[in-house]
Order: C-alpha cells, then sequence, then structure tokens
C-alpha cells in the first residue's frame, strides 16, 4: 500500500510540475487505469513516467515505461 501511496503522490507531483488542472480523484484513476492497460500488454518494469502538459488546444500527454516483454495475446472476439 506504501508504494501505491509513493506512485500516487509522485504523479501528483508530476501534474503539479507540469501546471495540469485536475483533482485528486482523476489523478488517482488515471494512473490506476494507465498501470492497469500497461500491465495487459506488457511485462512492465518499474513505473510508468507520465508528462502533461497544457498546450494551446488541449493537453500534451507523454507516457514512458521500460518494459521486459510484450504479452502474448491469446484470441482476439470479433
Amino acid at each position: 500500500m506504501k508504494k501505491r501511496e509513493n506512485d500516487i503522490t509522485r504523479l501528483k507531483n508530476l501534474l503539479t510540475h507540469n501546471k495540469f488542472c485536475s483533482d485528486d480523484k482523476f489523478e488517482t484513476l488515471f494512473y490506476s487505469d494507465l498501470r492497469a492497460l500497461l500491465s495487459d500488454y506488457f511485462a512492465i518494469l518499474g513505473e510508468p513516467l507520465i508528462c502533461i502538459e497544457k498546450k494551446q488546444s488541449g493537453f500534451g500527454v507523454n507516457i514512458t515505461f521500460n518494459a521486459e516483454a510484450i504479452k502474448k495475446v491469446n484470441s482476439i472476439n470479433d
């Protein structure tokens, strides 16, 4: 649980550093969903680095992470 709290704090600091206005609920949900999505497709190493910056029309979002493997997809339902 402590690691998760550190991850959320790190994300919050990163978002604040990028002057991105959001509430704590958005930040927590976004990070949690992103981590889960990446874990579905990759064997990720460490934590993803998220950089969000305000642009003239919207936001620039960059996500960087390291993975040791791409997970095998067993089937795709049409």
